[in-house]
């Protein structure tokens, strides 16, 4: 007799932040509100990690030591279009406006410090605009 059991999937966000007091902050509020977090400080760790992994939503500051937030926005998009991307960071759009921040179109701006209600809304509207992937284990 063969069965199937569904194993639960727990959507995979990508918090990318260079103050490490903040990238703690939201990895724990984001495990505590059930995601699987990765962390990263740098814009090129961020591209490197989304090469390798594919998550279900990414919240991206911009101002980052090695690269520019909107920088590695464009290069997720471009790889993987229907990704959800939540700029979070401390710049109002105004100071960060440029012709080219125009053309972006990222799935939220949220400002520091963030709201956790309006961030935990945010992400979980996100993730329901991106499908989960499925592990199905089945016996002999």
């Amino acid at each position: 007799m063969t069965f199937s059991v569904s194993t639960p999937i727990h959507p995979k966000i990508l918090t990318v932040d260079d103050d490490p007091d903040i990238g703690i902050a939201l990895t724990d509020f984001l495990k505590q509100e059930g995601y699987a977090v990765t962390m990263v400080e740098t814009g090129h760790a961020a591209i490197e990690v989304c090469e390798h992994h594919q998550f279900q939503a990414v919240i991206l500051d911009l101002g980052l030591p090695d690269c520019d937030g909107l920088e590695v926005l464009t290069h997720m998009l471009n790889r993987d279009p229907g990704l959800p991307i939540i700029i979070l960071t401390a710049y109002s759009f105004l100071e960060r406006y440029t012709p080219q921040a125009e053309q972006i179109r990222a799935f939220a701006y949220l400002l520091k410090p963030f709201n956790r209600k309006e961030l935990k809304n945010t992400i979980r509207r996100a993730i329901q605009t991106r499908p989960l992937p499925h592990t199905d284990m089945k016996p002999a």
